[in-house]
């Protein structure tokens, strides 16, 4: 059985003859589904996408009713099997990628990417070829699209046909098949008159084939369609290829943008820094969302963006930034630059802002004796190379928003995504801001099973859930755990489960080769102890007191009658460990420190009696009660 998503909603059984999906609801709860397909959807997330965030009092048995039809629309006549199964997760459709053809697309654009930049052009062709035939028209043509994954993954396909294109181009442009690239790139340029990089791939063509004056007015209709509805001119890159072809330049006009390395032939240097995408990402879906809604928003070469990811150590910040980072790679045809501002050896003060500067500067092409020692001088040479570029910058883990300021771009179109363990309150002028918390308890049961799956084939969905519970659904503890049990095939989860329990040692457990959810509680942590502030001070001793004194539930008068101080200051502590993310909101007035969180500060506790050496231990004891109120 196949399905086709790249176009109106297909299905054909296994002797070629269509399956019809009559009624709309159907149709979407279908293509559901195969958006999702091999990761089982709660009943309550189908509920809120089929009726918009808005389902009627009979949406859960609608929902069964229509399960129900689908699978037997699905099912062979006369056989049971389904591609649809059901467990305490939610409902799941089970495919091979050959039999979906948006995954089919995906995989053939990846090789074809793939092919282009180890040079084999001949490949690419091949592939990107294969890809394109597959569309029979806009994805998801005949899918109402209430519900805005759907729009998501609409958008990012669109995306990634256009991308299939322009590297198609460029592996015909090697090939010297520019008259090729012509008869594709007419239509796309006429559909999509305001992306650039298509019609500079159209005048590079037409130029190439002696058509001069034809990629001439290319580029007058495309400032045309720019000015009347941006008011914005062309990018600097078509500016230049004009010039070229003005001046009657009988050399290609224009280099092939997949080669494996990032030094172009005109001098520019295109880095290529993004860490390696996450390939068993699960979950976050409302976040994709809201990430691809603020970059699509975005017009391409007209404006920059910064966006600051912030949530707790663990969460898997810096997977998301990484992941939405790889999905819209491509449209930075400039490069990507990368740093980890926590990356330091032990000991050693976090990446400063000279020293990133400098290692940004290099990788777009300045010579390390022309990188200027004094900061600010370094920032300005560094906003005046980015100006005008199409760029991605990944600043991973910062501490505070002075860092993040000094390695802004500017006024340059570049996209700056920020990860950190903080809120980073002083950068909203500038910034738009997501946070991410752990994960919904079934996205963490799902990342569980499929880091586990090879190993564990028999796993019981109790000891699922517990194990995540006892991970705080945080899926850098999450990853821990899966590589505990995947390093003892014969250890029943049970075990772990049991260690886990004992709080004194979690932490210990939750450790597995470069992943330790310590090592992230300790750099939050740094935040308060290497700030001047005298409510940081205060917010430092206020977590050791509550992983001593009580069950992680406290309310602020608690926190000033733990601290001995006035209301107002229990309220200021209170409010710094929210920033950064050791304490967590648990109702009006009332907050929790999560276990794991409580065990890392009993052990400073531990290490530095004289944090705490002004509490008063029988009031600690007094207070040790449960608020969740």
């Amino acid at each position: 059985m196949r399905f086709g998503l790249l176009g109106p909603l297909q299905v054909t059984d296994s002797e070629g003859e269509e399956i019809r999906i009559g009624r709309p609801k159907l149709r979407l709860l279908l293509a559901v589904l195969l958006t999702h397909a091999n990761t089982p959807v709660p009943l309550d997330r189908l509920m809120d996408m089929l009726w918009e965030h808005d389902p009627p009092e009979s949406a859960s048995f609608n929902v069964r009713t229509y399960i129900w039809t689908l699978r037997g629309l699905l099912s062979p006549t006369g056989q049971p099997e389904t591609p649809i199964s059901t467990d305490s997760r939610g409902y799941m459709i089970e495919l091979g990628s050959e039999q979906l053809d948006s995954a089919m697309f995906e995989q053939l654009v990846s090789c074809g990417v793939d092919s282009c930049r180890q040079g084999e052009m001949s490949a690419a062709v091949d592939q990107l070829t294969k890809a394109l035939g597959l569309w029979r028209g806009p994805a998801y043509q005949d899918i109402p699209h209430v519900a805005e994954p759907l729009v998501a993954a609409v958008r990012r396909l669109e995306e990634r046909r256009l991308t299939a294109v322009e590297h198609l181009c460029d592996a015909w442009f090697s090939m010297g098949m520019y008259a090729e690239a012509v008869e594709e790139l007419w239509e796309w340029v006429r559909r999509y008159p305001l992306r650039e990089r298509l019609t500079e791939q159209l005048m590079v063509a037409l130029h190439q084939v002696n058509r001069s004056a034809e990629a001439l007015s290319a580029f007058g209709r495309l400032r045309s369609h720019l000015v009347e509805q941006t008011g914005m001119e062309p990018g600097s890159p078509l500016q230049a290829l004009q010039r070229r072809i003005l001046q009657s330049d009988t050399e290609p006009v224009s280099p092939v943008r997949t080669g494996l390395t990032s030094h172009r032939s005109n001098g520019r240097f295109d880095p290529k820094q993004l860490p390696p995408d996450v390939t068993t990402f699960i979950g976050r879906v409302k976040e994709l969302a809201k990430l691809n809604t603020m970059l699509g928003a975005r017009r391409l070469g007209q404006q920059g963006l910064v966006i600051i990811i912030h949530g707790p150590a663990g969460a898997g910040k810096s997977a998301l930034a990484v992941h939405i980072g790889s999905m819209w790679a491509e449209r930075f045809v400039d490069g990507q630059l990368y740093v980890n501002l926590q990356d330091a050896p032990p000991g050693m003060e976090p990446s400063k802002s000279i020293q990133v500067l400098g290692r940004f500067l290099r990788a777009l092409g300045v010579s390390a004796g022309h990188v200027p020692p004094d900061a600010e001088e370094a920032a300005v040479l560094f906003r005046s190379i980015v100006a005008g570029r199409e760029m991605l910058i990944l600043l991973d883990n910062a501490a505070d928003e002075g860092r993040v300021r000094s390695l802004l771009p500017g006024t340059s179109c570049t996209v700056v995504l920020v990860t950190s363990r903080t809120r980073l309150t002083g950068l909203c002028d500038v910034a738009a801001e997501l946070q991410i918390d752990p994960l919904c308890p079934e996205d963490a049961r799902a990342m569980l099973e499929l880091h586990i799956g090879n190993v564990k084939t028999d796993v019981d969905v109790a000891d699922l859930a517990r194990l995540a519970d006892l991970c705080e659904y945080l899926p850098v503890a999450l990853q821990a755990a899966a590589s505990r049990l995947n390093a003892r095939p014969g250890w029943p989860m049970r075990c772990l489960i049991d260690r886990l329990a004992d709080d004194r040692r979690r932490l210990d457990e939750l450790a597995a080769g470069n992943v330790a959810l310590r090592q992230s509680l300790k750099a939050s942590y740094e935040v308060l102890r290497q700030s001047d502030h005298p409510d940081d001070d205060l917010a430092m001793r206020a977590a050791c007191l509550i992983s001593l004194a009580t069950d992680g539930y406290v309310s602020t008068k608690d926190m000033a009658s733990l601290l001995d101080v006035t209301l107002a200051e229990g309220d200021r502590a209170v409010q710094r460990l929210l920033d950064v993310y050791l304490l967590e909101a648990a109702g009006a007035d009332h907050y929790r420190m999560n276990s794991l969180v409580r065990g890392f500060a009993r052990e400073l506790v531990n290490d530095a009696l004289d944090i705490v050496g002004g509490c008063r231990t029988s009031r600690s004891r007094d207070l040790s009660r449960d608020h969740r109120g």
